[in-house]
């Protein structure tokens, strides 16, 4: 689905009253085309990018997130109510602070859905177009704060989607847990090995998410 700004439709100006206005008629506005498809952002949805434009003060980002999760809620529950909310997403939500957006708005809100096929396929396998990795640690040991690096929606067999983030804080882990590592290096500063550990770092918690969720052996298409 196309980014979805909080457009009035009769007037198809820009709603007043600041971000979350914004965001709550831009939710409706992608419910509205979600519904074109026979579902809603509401249980379909399992990414939302949200981008907040640098002119919201860092005083109301905050309220952004709120109102997102507020609007969700009401409509699963108007979804429930009317007996359509068997099957509900949990989606990703991430949020990406930029310069400017169209019309000068304030929010623009990107859905991405999953909406399930009625026709019945075939599935076909292609052995050239799909790999094997083999379990592989990368030299890693299995630590608790790894799942504070990513965020997942799974729908099994079908789609997998993450989000992995690496703090500064958490990159100076992960490279101060290398052999040999100097850790009285407070500078923060990342040489070619640093940065090769903390790319192997990343590989490795998607190819354990991957494969954790039934995933080995597809396709894996990496987004930077």
């Amino acid at each position: 689905m196309a980014g979805q700004l909080g457009l009035d439709p009769p007037t198809m100006n820009l709603c007043s009253g600041g971000p979350t206005v914004e965001l709550e008629q831009a939710l409706i506005n992608s419910d509205a085309v979600a519904k074109c498809f026979n579902c809603s952002v509401s249980n379909a949805a399992i990414l939302f990018v949200i981008y907040c434009s640098t002119r919201i003060p860092p005083s109301e980002r905050i309220g952004v997130q709120d109102k997102l999760d507020t609007v969700l809620k009401q409509m699963r529950l108007f979804q429930e109510n009317k007996g359509c909310l068997s099957n509900v997403l949990y989606p990703i939500l991430l949020y990406v602070l930029v310069p400017d957006l169209p019309k000068r708005a304030l929010v623009e809100v990107k859905p991405v859905l999953y909406v399930e096929d009625d026709m019945k396929t075939t599935e076909t396998t292609v052995e050239d177009m799909s790999f094997t990795i083999a379990p592989n640690h990368w030299d890693f040991q299995e630590a608790s704060w790894h799942d504070t690096c990513i965020q997942k929606s799974v729908i099994p067999g079908k789609i997998c989607v993450i989000v992995l983030s690496v703090t500064n804080e958490l990159a100076m882990k992960v490279c101060s847990e290398s052999p040999g590592c100097n850790r009285n290096n407070q500078d923060h500063r990342f040489g070619n090995e640093q940065i090769d550990r903390i790319t192997r770092f990343c590989i490795y918690l998607l190819d354990k998410v991957l494969a954790g969720n039934g995933f080995s052996g597809k396709i894996l298409r990496l987004v930077s």
